[in-house]
């Protein structure tokens, strides 16, 4: 039986199970499906209500889309459960009950049907989840729903060690996600922010040492009607859930997709998704479990992705050269030195520390020539004596100390150093800084 008490539950179940992770996918009285997510031990770790769901501007009742049957395929590659859906059509569903008297909506086709799957691989922790969808009419969508995600329902409800969703939330304990904590208002909401603040295409929560995550493809086009806006997978994270003010976590994914700040923290979009006959809409997603926090959950899937390749805008040096560049000549007052008119008080006779190594180890190049007379006559005015190698000297106690407080400080980040092998060798010449955004 399922802990899950929200939902009609026909008796049927359909599970994809490993030594790492299950997946139980059950039926309603309607049509599949609705599924729970279990770890190795049996705890329940989330749920999600629907295999999608479609909700247009001209009806109030948003549509799930359901199966009439369930197909188990196997084989190398794992177990597949597949879904052939269709939006449900709510009128039929009206009809004999005492709403038909006073409710009527002017449409009896179902709007979107296509394929869902759910692919078990069979020695990971992943269940790989397609949206393969098509529009069946013209119509306005406020959101099309892929992936859907509560977090905790039923079992550990809003409690967690920690929770992430990289380059907008890192929160710790009880912290919630969209607070004014930290940022005010207008900025305090961030549950459906602009796809391009996300760093790491992974969303997780943890509780209890497993941490439930969801990827995607960022770079996947989920929609497009000939030569009209492009759509992509659309994050949506609360932590408690303050969209639906349930008990639990959500972690989602949906188009229309953000594409300007005032589109920000809509689950309703307004303008909303224009739908042609016959457009697609696709999501892929990995829906997995890991040992740790959420932070472990990044690292898995860095592990099982890797990272991007670096490619640089311009060559090392080209960069070098156009930094030396902007500050010979943006950056640069006559008679006044270096600064940003912008900020008229940071306007005065301060070199650059970028410019001294860059006019040591460029000493033919003109711009560095240039460059050199600036910074000589901002010396002239100040009275200073450049730092070398030859004139810096750093005693023994002050430099145990810089070591002291650099572990200090490395201590209260614990949970990265597991990261720092992964790019160790992604150094820069120049500063000798970690380029590794991880550590």
């Amino acid at each position: 039986m399922p802990q899950y008490k929200r939902a009609i539950y026909a008796n049927e179940t359909a599970t994809l199970e490993n030594n790492h992770i299950r997946l139980d996918v059950h039926k309603r009285n309607s049509g599949w499906g609705w599924g729970e997510v279990y770890s190795p031990s049996g705890k329940l770790m989330g749920i999600f209500e629907h295999l999608g769901e479609i909700m247009i501007r001209d009806q109030d009742i948003p549509m799930r889309l359901e199966a009439c049957k369930v197909k188990r395929e196997m084989g190398d590659f794992g177990e597949c459960l597949c879904f052939q859906v269709k939006s449900v059509v709510v009128q039929e569903k009206l009809n004999g009950t005492s709403f038909a008297n006073w409710m009527r909506y002017p449409f009896n086709e179902y709007f979107l049907d296509g394929e869902v799957t759910c692919n078990l691989s069979l020695n990971k922790p992943v269940i790989y989840m397609s949206y393969k969808l098509r529009a069946n009419a013209n119509v306005y969508a406020r959101y099309i729903r892929g992936p859907w995600l509560k977090v905790g329902e039923e079992s550990f409800g809003t409690k967690k060690d920690d929770a992430i969703f990289p380059g907008v939330e890192w929160l710790i304990g009880d912290e919630w996600s969209s607070g004014t904590d930290w940022f005010k208002d207008p900025w305090a909401m961030r549950c459906v922010p602009h796809p391009n603040k996300v760093t790491i295409p992974v969303m997780a929560i943890s509780h209890d040492g497993i941490a439930l995550g969801l990827s995607w493809n960022p770079n996947q086009l989920a929609t497009q009607w000939f030569n009209y806006r492009k759509h992509f997978p659309q994050p949506v994270f609360a932590s408690p859930n303050c969209i639906d003010r349930m008990n639990n976590h959500l972690m989602g994914l949906m188009v229309p997709s953000v594409e300007s700040e005032t589109e920000e923290n809509k689950v309703y979009a307004e303008p909303p998704l224009e739908l042609h006959l016959d457009q697609r809409i696709e999501f892929d997603a990995e829906l997995f479990l890991s040992e740790g926090n959420s932070l472990n959950a990044v690292i898995d899937w860095v592990k099982r992705h890797g990272l991007p390749e670096i490619e640089p805008r311009w060559s090392f040096q080209e960069t070098l050269d156009r930094i030396a560049s902007a500050y010979n000549t943006n950056f640069w007052y006559e008679g006044k030195g270096f600064g940003n008119e912008q900020h008229p008080d940071s306007i005065g006779p301060r070199a650059p520390s970028f410019a001294e190594r860059y006019i040591r180890e460029n000493p033919d190049n003109p711009i560095a020539k240039e460059l050199k007379d600036k910074v000589d006559w901002c010396r002239q005015k100040t009275g200073h004596i450049p730092v070398t190698k030859a004139t810096q000297n750093i005693s023994d106690e002050e430099k145990e100390n810089m070591i002291r407080r650099g572990m200090e400080l490395l201590s209260y980040q614990p949970t990265l150093i597991p990261m720092a092998g992964i790019n160790q060798k992604m150094t820069s010449s120049w500063s000798g800084i970690s380029l590794n955004p991880w550590v």
